[in-house]
């Protein structure tokens, strides 16, 4: 079989997995707002999302020449050599694009595409000019350098220009309608709603429609040509059916202007950015079919022909629009893409995933005090009305039930995204559309004072953690994929094969190991909401302690097999458990702190014994981190360990210690705490027991030679396993404490 027909079916496979990982990607563009204000059920939003999608795809067929023109000039290249390019492309496209699906980070598919397109062709381009001797002059008639150039400016417009005038638009918004909007809906919301409309049919006009199947030359140039008209048209119409479903089935305008965005955004998504997933493998796919047959040898042949306008086939925009609805249904990355942005932007304070870093807290500072310059700069009669128009009220439901932010925001980040794009479009300026939904959804967020003081300095890094992930997906894009293009240049088709199969292997390997990660996750999260647990939490906690003792005691285990010296150094394990340990232990203080704010029907008996169950868990925690440490630094260091004599006094406190541990589990699974007499004696003996062990420590060490460093590790190894002897104890006693005090609690209420 002709090798070259092999690597087409590779690049077919390839587009199916690059379907896969750039929706999952690019799903958060047009499910962020419809998700994040709960304008509906999570399965009305897809089937809504889904329509978009494949309507977009069907009508997409226009946009597929900057795959096969848009970066690179085809004449310059043979077919070996674009078969080479294209490979490149998927092979570093895919890994790339999952890696941010995997970490939950939106990037750019355009620009990913983009610059692996831009990074194959210039090191394909270099390998062919230094063998022709024709210097790097070929390299510049070979690539579309205005292209790019063109490309990475938009990069950087886009980010400030969508931030602003989300941020503007939110504020100038949430001033007139105030968070008490619904008050307001059947005069503004009216008004507001058609005005949307309108932009988001602009929008659907200009981006979601350009070059499509669909729509003839005439029409779009009518279209074009008559826009105000058009648009005033829409508004009026907007504003009359509107205003009669709001009269008639007393319709939610805002709704109806959140379904529509999140359509018009779908269907301009499948539409203008297909291309950066089939685009490549279809350019492959018809370089094949202008090759087969000439007679010409691959690296003779160029492809000259490969500039010109090609109808894409039905078939092929249908299976495409089908692979991506289906991944929009069940990619788990989609949502925890979508749950990063969304995340962002609530409006209220909370759990934080993004560490706060030097940039953020020096951006948090600078604008906290610009706000309270500003607040002494304004009449204060004008500042207490804007404080009345933000004020928020605290709505009484449970926050697995309460939105990120309301329909308002969800209806300015659609509009104001919608918008951009439409008019970037129009005046044929590049920009990405990640780039311009994200920024608006967190400039609208700080419009909002969804940012507080609390949270702010989380959300700034998070916001600068995207934004450095989009930079280094252009350098990462351009430098794989140029890595990939130069083994296949010299490898043959047959590389560009096993490479094409190792993406593959990467894809469903990554796939199959973020599954069942989100397994474990949706069944913790599926425990912490369960109402009828959370009447009872320290039977829930139960479980969770005696997991996280688990942990404590592989992390010991771990710990006295270094000092016993075994081999392999069991310190990689030690640091492995620590690991799992920590999570544990935040995961545990998480649920512990939402009980204690949250929840109105406790005791302050109980809420105490809550608190004092999480200082008890942290105190276990700072102790073994210190352990984990003494351990790992001592390895680093390549230190000693004394002789046998010194390490036997410590390994003999091992069986006593696991005793105890034991002890500790057998009670707590079986609920025996009523009496903890036989506990308590064996903790004190324990105690006792590592006493000895280290007064004897100190006897040896004046009797015999035995170095500073060694001692200190010893010793300090002994008195952090006689902590954790005396917390472990003070957890399982405030435990039935806590217990006690929840079954006074149940007994009031029944």
């Amino acid at each position: 079989m002709d090798p070259y027909l092999l690597v087409v079916i590779t690049l077919v496979l390839l587009a199916v997995a690059d379907l896969i990982v750039g929706v999952s990607n690019d799903a958060v563009n047009f499910l962020n707002s419809a998700i994040g204000s709960k304008v509906a059920g999570r399965q009305t939003i897809l089937i809504i999302a889904a329509a978009g999608v494949l309507f977009g795809a069907l009508s997409s067929s226009g946009m597929m020449e900057i795959a096969r023109k848009g970066i690179f000039n085809p004449e310059m290249f043979a077919f070996s050599d674009v078969m080479v390019i294209f490979v490149a492309v998927m092979v570093a496209d895919i890994i790339l694009l999952d890696v941010f699906n995997s970490l939950g980070l939106p990037t750019s598919t355009t620009v990913s595409i983009v610059f692996d397109l831009l990074g194959a062709a210039v090191a394909v381009a270099i390998w062919k000019s230094l063998e022709s001797s024709s210097g790097f002059a070929g390299v510049a008639e070979a690539i579309n350098i205005s292209t790019a150039t063109a490309i990475i400016s938009g990069i950087f417009l886009s980010i400030g220009v969508a931030f602003s005038i989300g941020g503007i638009v939110q504020y100038l918004c949430r001033l007139w309608f105030s968070f008490k909007f619904e008050k307001h809906l059947k005069t503004h919301g009216v008004i507001f709603a058609s005005i949307a409309i309108s932009i988001i049919t602009y929008f659907l006009l200009i981006k979601g429609a350009k070059g499509s199947s669909f729509l003839s030359k005439d029409v779009s140039n009518f279209v074009a040509t008559h826009t105000l008209e058009l648009m005033g048209v829409v508004f009026l119409i907007s504003l009359l059916v509107i205003f009669i479903l709001v009269k008639t089935v007393n319709a939610h305008p805002l709704k109806i202007v959140v379904f529509t965005g999140t359509f018009s955004l779908a269907m301009a998504f499948a539409g203008n950015d297909l291309v950066n997933f089939i685009g490549v493998p279809l350019a492959g796919y018809q370089s094949f079919n202008i090759w087969d047959g000439s007679g010409i040898a691959p690296d003779m042949f160029m492809m000259d022909q490969l500039g010109a306008k090609v109808q894409t086939p039905f078939v092929f925009l249908l299976l495409a629009g089908l692979i991506m609805v289906v991944t929009l249904w069940f990619s788990g990355k989609a949502q925890k893409v979508t749950e990063t942005e969304v995340n962002l932007g609530r409006q209220d304070a909370g759990e934080e995933r993004f560490k706060p870093n030097l940039l953020s807290r020096v951006i948090v500072g600078g604008a906290l005090n610009m706000g309270s310059w500003m607040r002494t700069t304004l009449p204060a009669g004008a500042v207490r009305r804007m404080d009345v128009r933000f004020y928020k009220r605290i709505a009484e439901v449970s926050d697995y039930d309460r939105p990120a932010f309301d329909l308002v925001r969800a209806s300015v980040n659609l509009i104001v995204a919608s918008f951009l794009i439409a008019l970037a479009t129009s005046f044929k300026l590049p920009l990405s559309t990640t780039y311009v939904s994200f920024m608006v959804a967190m400039g609208t967020s700080l419009a909002d004072k969804a940012w507080g003081q609390e949270s702010a300095v989380y959300r700034v890094a998070g916001v600068l953690n995207v934004i450095g992930g989009w930079l280094i997906t252009a350098l990462m894009a351009f430098f794989t994929a140029g890595a990939f293009a130069t083994g296949i240049y010299f490898g043959g088709p047959w590389v560009a094969i096993l490479l094409g199969v190792l993406a593959l292997a990467f894809f469903v390997n990554s796939n199959l190991r973020f599954n069942k990660k989100q397994k474990a996750e949706t069944k913790l999260k599926a425990q912490e909401i369960d109402p009828e647990k959370q009447e009872r939490l320290f039977e829930v906690l139960k479980e969770d302690i005696i997991k996280l003792l688990a942990f404590e005691d592989e992390v010991v285990d771990h710990a006295f097999k270094y000092i016993k010296k075994e081999k392999p150094k069991p310190v990689r394990k030690l640091n492995h458990a620590w690991k799992d340990f920590e999570a544990e232990a935040d995961k545990l203080k998480k649920v512990v702190y939402k009980h204690v704010l949250k929840k109105s029907s406790h005791s302050e008996e109980y809420g105490v014994a809550l608190l004092f169950n999480q200082h008890h868990i942290d105190d276990l925690k700072k102790n073994l981190s210190a352990l984990v440490d003494l351990i790992t630094e001592h390895e680093k260091n390549h230190q000693s360990l004394p002789e046998e004599d010194y390490v036997k006094i410590v390994l003999n406190l091992k069986p006593s210690y696991q005793a105890y541990d034991k002890l500790i589990s057998e009670k707590l699974e079986r609920d025996l705490l009523l009496n903890i007499d036989d506990l308590l004696r064996l903790k004190k003996e324990t105690q006792e027991e590592m006493q000895d062990a280290l007064n004897q420590l100190m006897v040896i060490s004046s009797q015999k030679h035995i170095s500073h460093k060694q001692a200190i590790v010893l010793s300090e190894y002994i008195l952090l396993l006689k902590n954790l002897v005396a917390i472990k104890g003070r957890i399982v006693q405030n435990y039935q404490r806590g217990k006690d005090a929840e079954g006074s609690i149940l007994d009031a209420i029944v």
